[in-house]
């Protein structure tokens, strides 16, 4: 079944996928390696930078926190918050939202 497959598996010298899942030093040497290459510095980056962007990205797209803890298996909704890192903290500021409101209601 697609879904017991892992998303990151070993691949043979001729470059076919073995299926075998790679460990979290593998996943975090390709990281590295990858932020390396780009020219960023390697030492921010680590195989948890892919959790948390998961995360960030899901957030940003308006995936729902359960949902979003299922896919990373967190069982704590504190620690699942703390993986989203939204690149605009003011998108839906809930302060602009009262005020909104209550012009709203001042207009009537």
């Amino acid at each position: 079944m697609l879904r017991e497959r892992p998303l990151f598996c070993a691949v043979t010298k001729a470059g076919r996928p073995t299926g075998i899942v790679l460990s979290d030093k593998a996943v975090a040497r390709l990281v590295k390696g990858a932020a390396e290459r780009a020219g960023l510095d390697s030492a921010r980056y680590s195989g948890h930078s892919l959790r948390a962007g998961l995360a960030t990205a899901a957030g940003d797209a308006g995936a729902a926190l359960p949902d979003l803890m299922r896919q990373t298996r967190h069982k704590s909704t504190q620690v699942a918050l703390a993986y989203l890192r939204p690149a605009d903290l003011w998108r839906n500021n809930v302060t602009e939202m009262v005020f909104a409101a209550e012009a709203k209601k001042g207009e009537k």
